[in-house]
């Protein structure tokens, strides 16, 4: 054995060595690896100051790796099937996650990070990869996290640190794999290229391409999917039953070629992979995200079935599926009758107008009338929204009733006038407009919301929260502006312009007349809004907006 010097790195190594264990460039690619492109195609984000932190921390990683694949190494990972006993059960019970067998290993992940068992169901290699693809052809690839190296792992016993430094924003996943297996003896330029997302010089996202030899390579164009040995003697299925939310659901099952069904559809997903055993999982979706269309969540329950019929899905994950079915449809009622409510209420608050519509308006214009000439009219509305009743005195023409809005118009009576929602005005006739005397007004003595405001007018220092019921009935009570934005937060969602932005919002650090509101957002990825209370000034904030109460 003589020692070499690698013509990438300068590193010394043995020259029966397949790859540089510094820099992981093949030797036999050494005379014609093109440097430039290399360079080009190995984008890291500036880390000043920190390379040394990051020089020891892939060391470290790298050492922990290297230890658990030559422990790996020694068990021999096996192409025979795996065989579920009850010993096999207890093993896959463990993780959260399965994924298809391939080539005597099986990607698991736990606390949402990848590891590897054989088909005896053994952690071989522990959950401590953040990103990770299948066993191809004696080779995966793998990351500890994001903006961390790419490690390539072969079935042999070597570990090969690359150059490449993985980059994802998104949630933990496995990396792709593209193959092409339409046959044996296919010489496909593309066999085993591996996708994952790394920076450019720019620092953008983009996705890059290598192969096995760890040389950058062009977007395969020609791809056909993996096929298995087994994959020519059995298929999958699919049958159609109703949900337990009254939907059409496909659930997957097995068949052998000659027609005879070896795994029943009774599976929301069913991948047969190698080493004998298929993948199969049953999904019950919650109740919440079923209702608001929301992306699909809620329990999974993983299993592996053979070709016998056997799985390792036991009595235990049965009762358990059964037991979340129940809860959910629990959950789906309650869900029902509070949409009803809100449905009801938004409704009742359609027929009573826009909030600013409430108080006594007055016109005492000059108008037009015709051959009687111009005179001064003398109207009155007194609006009371909360109860949905209005008295109006247009020069001795009186009505005391309940009115009701339609196509932007108020009618009460054989009366009628129209709203302009965008200056928030109510017209008399012919350009005139009332102009607002009072915000508050009560019908036959109701006290309702415009008492409250005009209370807190006179005296500001008034409102103070005790309980996260102070805090949401004041937000209840009242309308809280920006522009022409209208806001308001009661105990079922946060409301802007009568449209929910929130589900039911959560009431933290109370202090005195402020507290904060949180609430979750269906919108954008489900994130959480939070809105300012401070009712010594009479305003909400959210996002540095400030809605002022009027």
């Amino acid at each position: 054995m003589a020692l070499i010097k690698c013509k990438e790195c300068g590193n010394k190594m043995s020259d029966k060595a397949e790859f540089c264990p510094n820099c992981g460039c093949p030797i036999e690619e050494m005379q014609n690896f093109d440097t430039d492109n290399r360079n080009d195609n190995n984008p890291q984000p500036s880390k000043k100051g920190k390379g040394w932190i990051i020089t020891v921390f892939v060391i470290i990683v790298s050492c922990a790796i290297g230890g658990v694949w030559w422990n790996l190494n020694s068990r021999n990972p096996t192409t025979s099937d795996a065989e579920i006993t009850s010993g096999f059960i207890n093993m896959v019970h463990q993780f959260d996650e399965l994924y298809p067998f391939s080539e005597g290993l099986a990607l698991v992940k736990k606390d949402n990070k990848f590891g590897y068992i054989n088909t005896k169901g053994e952690l071989v290699i522990p959950c401590q990869f953040g990103y990770a693809s299948d066993f191809i052809d004696g080779a995966a690839i793998a990351a500890v996290d994001s903006e961390m190296p790419l490690y390539i792992l072969k079935s042999d016993g070597q570990i090969t640190e690359t150059k490449y430094i993985f980059y994802s924003p998104t949630a933990m996943g496995t990396i792709g794999t593209y193959c092409s297996y339409l046959k044996k003896e296919s010489t496909h330029s593309y066999k085993n290229i591996y996708s994952f997302e790394s920076l450019n010089s720019e620092g953008k996202e983009v996705t890059m391409f290598i192969n096995k030899d760890l040389q950058k390579v062009d977007k395969p164009t020609n791809i056909s999917p993996r096929v298995f040995e087994k994959d020519n003697m059995y298929t999958v299925y699919t049958s159609t039953e109703k949900s337990i939310y009254g939907d059409d659901v496909e659930l997957k099952g097995l068949k052998s070629n000659d027609g005879k069904i070896v795994i029943h559809a009774k599976y929301n997903y069913l991948e047969l992979g190698d080493n004998g055993v298929a993948l199969a999982s049953i999904f019950v979706e919650d109740a919440e995200s079923h209702q608001h269309q929301y992306e699909p969540h809620g329990l999974t329950v993983y299993g592996y079935i053979d070709m016998d019929g056997n799985s390792t899905f036991t009595d235990t994950d049965l009762k358990k599926i059964e037991a979340y079915k129940q809860e959910q449809l629990i959950k789906k009622e309650y869900l029902e009758r509070i949409a009803a409510e809100e449905q009801r209420r938004l409704e009742e608050e359609q027929q009573k107008g826009p909030e600013w519509i409430h108080g006594v308006w007055e016109c005492h214009e000059m108008i037009d009338m015709g051959m009687f000439g111009r005179q001064r009219a003398n109207a009155r509305l007194c609006i009371d929204r909360d109860a949905q009743m209005i008295s109006s005195n247009n020069d001795g023409m009186r009505y005391n009733g309940r009115y009701s809005i339609s196509d932007n118009e108020i009618h009460f009576g054989d009366n009628y006038a129209c709203l302009d929602n965008i200056k928030e005005r109510i017209e008399f006739g012919d350009g005139v407009y009332y102009h607002k005397a009072s915000d508050s007004y009560s019908y036959g003595g109701y006290s309702n919301s415009g008492v409250l405001e005009s209370s807190y007018k006179n005296n500001k220092q008034r409102t103070t929260f005790r309980t996260p019921s102070d805090v949401l009935t004041y937000t209840s009570e009242n309308s809280f502006y920006n522009d022409g934005d209208r806001l308001k937060i009661n105990f079922n969602a946060a409301y802007l312009n009568d449209r929910a932005l929130t589900g039911a919002p959560r009431v933290t650090n109370i202090s005195g007349s402020t507290a904060t509101i949180v609430a979750n957002s269906p919108y954008g990825g489900g994130g959480a809004l939070h809105f300012y209370v401070n009712a010594s000034n009479g305003t909400i904030m959210q996002n540095g907006d400030v809605y002022r109460l009027k």
